[in-house]
């Protein structure tokens, strides 16, 4: 069978999103570069002119993975059709629904053994979503939606612990994944000068 040739822009973009589906499905460690390969339907000797290692790939996908869901967060909150609070909970939605997509990986994400993909991965959402949220909260001051002297510091104390869970937080006690939503939503209300009662179930 005739090989097909691609430019190298294509063939790499291939393997990138090979490795995540891969990564997503199974995760890193129980993906080899030989299940990536035959995913793409290349020789091995093919990923390894793009990438020197399976911890290369997942470089890129790592970048990839941060990089849709900041251009889902930043279409949110550019929407004309959604008023600042609903672009509030709109932004946590989509984020939230991007981090279920990203399956097994994203555990293995919040492990020891990948925190510094993790803490890449906060550092970068941060960097690009404080604007982002700024202007949302500052647009939101201006219509008398919120009540916050300072919507980029809002921005940082709403964006920091969304970064995290409860499992990187030594918490006293074990608390759910839901008891930490829960409070987490609390705080961003808190914050934004919000009524208790709003949030994504009053949209």
């Amino acid at each position: 069978m005739v090989r097909v040739k691609k430019p190298p822009m294509e063939r790499e973009a291939e393997l990138v999103e090979a490795a995540r589906q891969l990564f997503v499905e199974n995760g890193y460690d129980a993906t080899s570069v030989s299940d990536i390969v035959k995913a793409a339907g290349v020789a091995q000797g093919t990923f390894y002119w793009y990438f020197n290692s399976k911890e290369k790939v997942l470089d890129a996908v790592a970048e990839r993975f941060a990089g849709k869901i900041f251009e889902r967060i930043k279409r949110v909150a550019e929407s004309d059709e959604l008023t600042p609070d609903r672009k509030i909970w709109a932004i946590f939605e989509a984020a939230g629904s991007s981090v279920e997509e990203g399956g097994k990986i994203v555990e293995e994400f919040h492990s020891p053994k990948f925190s510094r993909y993790h803490d890449r991965i906060a550092r970068y959402f941060l960097k690009r979503l404080i604007p982002v949220l700024s202007r949302v909260i500052f647009e939101g001051v201006e219509q008398g939606v919120f009540d916050t002297p300072s919507p980029e510091m809002a921005a940082i104390f709403i964006l920091a612990p969304g970064l995290y869970t409860d499992e990187d937080i030594p918490f006293e006690g074990k608390k759910s994944i839901e008891h930490f939503s829960d409070e987490y939503m609390d705080i961003i209300r808190r914050v934004l000068g919000l009524s208790p009662g709003s949030g994504p179930a009053g949209q």
